[in-house]
């Protein structure tokens, strides 16, 4: 069972989720769906993603102690996503009865063959019952798939107001994010209606997202949300003028992971005219200034060699 699992995951596989329940709708109602496509999504078992959904949420918001009881966006998540898997696992079964023992009946049927215990008829009765219960089963999973897509705004903004959640939502801020055009397909009105409970306007879920690739030294995923916050509308200056400094950090720490030296200390130069540096950023930044003499020839690199020192005593001031 999957039970050591982060906010992340549960958004992560919820997106997941919610596209590969909507090709399934649809491929019903063109009669195009197979049991093998249901099979895959609805499964009691980790080889579903739907499951392992069901597992992570159960985990995460279970796993309280018995003083710290669920709150009411997590209780609504849970039993939302719980109801979502059980209703599934009907539309499964009905699905299989169909498909698997309808075409055995009407075969035994086409053969002639006496149905002297009347068994036959009774596999019938079943399989129009069936039938009319996946129809039901469907419109159920379409509102449970709904509901859950509405609760998961409020599930974050939840999280939000409880401080030790940050770096969770700033690693689920920055998946919104990074794969937004996938979170988009399942939120039509844009990523801020997710977050909307998180941060307040998308530069500033953009903000959140840069400093969590920051800290993890994710420095080249770090530019590419830079580059995408700086083309938002708006006239927040302030906010442009730390996106912009932030663009020098994290030009400055790849181009030195990349071997690209004369590039890095310019970059990291600059950086140190800002007015405001994250302590993190200052200690690793100098910590990759110092280790530069180790890295290239002295005698062909005496002016960078200078720079990088003025950098060092700049940032140690």
């Amino acid at each position: 069972m999957v039970v050591h699992a982060g906010l992340v995951d549960i958004v992560r596989d919820f997106i997941v989720v919610h596209h590969r329940f909507r090709a399934l709708f649809a491929n019903f109602r063109t009669g195009t769906l197979a049991f093998e496509d249901v099979k895959h999504l609805v499964a009691d078992g980790d080889s579903s993603v739907l499951f392992r959904l069901k597992e992570r949420v159960h985990g995460l918001f279970r796993a309280h102690e018995a003083d710290e009881p669920l709150r009411r966006g997590e209780a609504l998540f849970d039993l939302a996503v719980g109801s979502l898997f059980h209703e599934a696992l009907k539309f499964r079964e009905n699905l299989y009865q169909l498909e698997v023992y309808g075409p055995k009946v009407r075969g035994l049927r086409d053969e002639g063959s006496e149905d002297v215990d009347g068994l036959l008829a009774e596999f019938e009765k079943i399989l129009r019952a069936a039938s009319d219960r996946l129809g039901e089963s469907l419109r159920e999973t379409e509102t449970l798939l709904e509901q859950t897509r509405r609760q998961l705004p409020v599930l974050l903004g939840e999280f939000a107001l409880h401080s030790s959640r940050v770096p969770e939502l700033g690693l689920v801020t920055r998946f919104v994010l990074g794969e937004r055009e996938s979170v988009e397909g399942v939120y039509p009105e844009g990523v801020q209606a997710l977050l909307a409970g998180v941060h307040p306007d998308l530069l500033t879920a953009y903000s959140c997202a840069i400093q969590s690739h920051l800290e993890s030294a994710h420095f080249d995923r770090a530019q590419e949300l830079i580059a995408q916050a700086a083309a938002l509308p708006g006239d927040a200056e302030e906010a442009r003028r730390e996106l912009a400094a932030l663009a020098d950090y994290a030009s400055g720490m790849q181009a030195f992971l990349d071997g690209r030296y004369p590039e890095s200390v310019s970059r990291l130069a600059a950086w140190t005219e800002a007015s405001e540096r994250a302590p993190a950023h200052v200690s690793l930044a100098r910590s990759v200034m110092k280790r530069l003499p180790k890295l290239v020839d002295h005698a062909k690199n005496g002016p960078l060699l200078r720079q990088a020192a003025e950098v060092v005593t700049r940032l140690e001031a």
